[in-house]
Order: C-alpha cells, then sequence, then structure tokens
C-alpha cells in the first residue's frame, strides 16, 4: 500500500474543501500481520514513512498515526506527558473547551 495517497489527500482535501485551514492527520495506519497476507512491520514503517512525509509536504498541522507496531508484542512506554499532550489536543479539537 501506498502511503503517499495520505498526503494526497490531505492537499485535495485543504484545495477544495479547506483552503487556508490547518488540517490534521489522525488514526492512519497500515495493518503489520498476518504475515501470511503479506503484512510485516517493516511495510507497516514504509507506510507510515511515506504517509507522513507525503502527509508534512501537503503542509498538515499534525499527524497522529493509530496503532504502531513494531511486532515484538510489547506495550510501548505511556508517560503523565504524552497523557498531557493528548489532554492538549483533545480540548483544541473540541474548540478549547
Amino acid at each position: 500500500v501506498d502511503g503517499t495517497i495520505v498526503g494526497a489527500r490531505v492537499a485535495r482535501i485543504r484545495e477544495l474543501a479547506l483552503p487556508g485551514q490547518q488540517v490534521m492527520v489522525v488514526e492512519t495506519n497500515y495493518p503489520n500481520g498476518p504475515a501470511a497476507r503479506g503484512y510485516s512491520p517493516a511495510a507497516q514503517a514504509r507506510y507510515l514513512e511515506d504517509a507522513w512525509t507525503s502527509s508534512r509536504d501537503a503542509g498538515v498541522a499534525g499527524f497522529l498515526p493509530f496503532a504502531i507496531a513494531d511486532g515484538s508484542g510489547a506495550d510501548p512506554d505511556f508517560s503523565a506527558q504524552d497523557q498531557a499532550n493528548l489532554d492538549v489536543l483533545g480540548r483544541a479539537l473540541r474548540g478549547g473547551d
């Protein structure tokens, strides 16, 4: 799967629907399994790199991928600062309330 489609869609949305507005990409990703169907952590990494680069080039204000995995099965550390950052994002998306 070509991750550059994400940036192409961002550019098109900004052009047609939201000229001059900030756009944020949320919950994009590519599966990292099952391997029998051709999915892998390496393919996921390629997709995310292409999606991020093309989105950045299209002028996104933010990029939040969903369910990144490295195939190890380990849970990532989630710090108090991570939670605070998500709280700020949530308030901004709700209009600052």
